[in-house]
């Protein structure tokens, strides 16, 4: 393992595509393929290893604040319908309570962090995603995705 990662999560769902999620969105395939995996920025980061992220963040924190970083994205790709994120726990303050956290069992979650328009599905029970702008992937407690 690297030196300054406490343990890493392979394939840790952050999305399950084209559904609805737990807050009634739902992000395409294509959504999530051309506002993310396809962009320059978020492949600069992912390649040069600063694609950084917080555990828990307030929903208004739309940039990573390097004081509460937890860890560092690796990959992001598309398998089975879900978005999927390798993820490096750091030795930091916050990646040490997430990885005690771990350790005692405790489920952590990866969520994307974004903006975007929501469009309300005819029936208005549920809301797609539109004009997507992605932030970073945080770290919080919940449900694991299946």
């Amino acid at each position: 393992m690297a030196e300054g990662v406490l343990r890493n999560l392979k394939g840790e769902v952050v999305e399950v595509l084209d559904q609805p999620n737990r807050n009634g969105r739902i992000y395409s395939k294509e959504l999530i393929e051309n506002c993310v995996l396809n962009d320059k920025i978020v492949q600069e980061q992912l390649n040069s290893h600063s694609m950084f992220g917080m555990f828990n963040p307030s929903w208004d924190e739309y940039m990573v604040d390097m004081s509460k970083v937890s860890h560092c994205v690796t990959n992001l790709y598309i398998e089975d319908g879900k978005l999927k994120a390798d993820i490096d726990i750091l030795d930091t303050p916050q990646g040490n309570i997430v990885n005690e956290m771990l350790n005692n069992n405790v489920s952590i979650i990866s969520t994307l962090n974004g903006r975007g328009d929501l469009r309300a599905e005819p029936d208005g029970k549920y809301l797609e995603v539109e004009n997507y702008s992605f932030d970073y992937i945080s770290l919080n407690i919940g449900e694991k995705k299946e």
